[in-house]
């Protein structure tokens, strides 16, 4: 029984397979374990909290520092790979609004696409990043600010506004509608 980041405790004897599987002639890790490994990164991993500020404050509950309590819930969810066949992602922040739990309270398995469109949550609004991401600059005379933003497969650019926080709000409202088309 060996520890990930000094903190989770990878009783692999106790769930089954070890931690990696042959796929098409090669070594992989199984998506459940790549997931806990992920949560332990951006909660225990000093490196990972330098490298991303929206880890500083994750955290896991005791329960899921053991793979085997993740694993059981992961595979107790009813969806674990989208419609396509790729892997859902464990989520946080959909549930509850600026949440930095990881539990099996507050989290949920998400389609890749839907993770991507809800980072950073506002305290009012869901689905609302706190800084402005994306706008930039394209020159000081036309057009002078832009977003881009992926929904689902789609890349979307906007032109011709006059702020950043302009573009940034219109980004927002762009990636709410896009998550209520997808929820329906």
């Amino acid at each position: 029984m060996g520890t990930v980041y000094g903190v989770g405790i990878n009783d692999r004897s106790v769930c089954g397979p070890g931690s990696f599987k042959v796929a098409e002639g090669k070594w992989e890790m199984f998506p459940e374990y790549q997931m806990w490994k992920g949560i332990m990164n951006r909660c225990f991993s000093d490196k990972e909290k330098s490298r991303r500020p929206a880890c500083l404050e994750s955290k896991c509950c005791d329960e899921w520092k053991y793979r085997s309590k993740f694993q059981n819930w992961y595979y107790n969810q009813k969806h674990r790979v989208d419609s396509t066949g790729k892997t859902l992602q464990v989520d946080k922040d959909i549930l509850f609004i600026n949440n930095h739990l990881y539990s099996p309270e507050t989290s949920v398995l998400v389609p890749q696409y839907v993770n991507l469109s809800v980072r950073k949550l506002s305290t009012d609004v869901p689905w609302v990043s706190k800084t402005p991401k994306g706008p930039r600059m394209l020159n000081d005379f036309r057009k002078p600010w832009q977003y881009s933003i992926l929904c689902g497969d789609i890349t979307y650019k906007r032109c011709a506004f006059p702020t950043q926080l302009d573009a940034h709000l219109e980004a927002q409202i762009h990636k709410i509608n896009y998550l209520y088309e997808i929820i329906d």
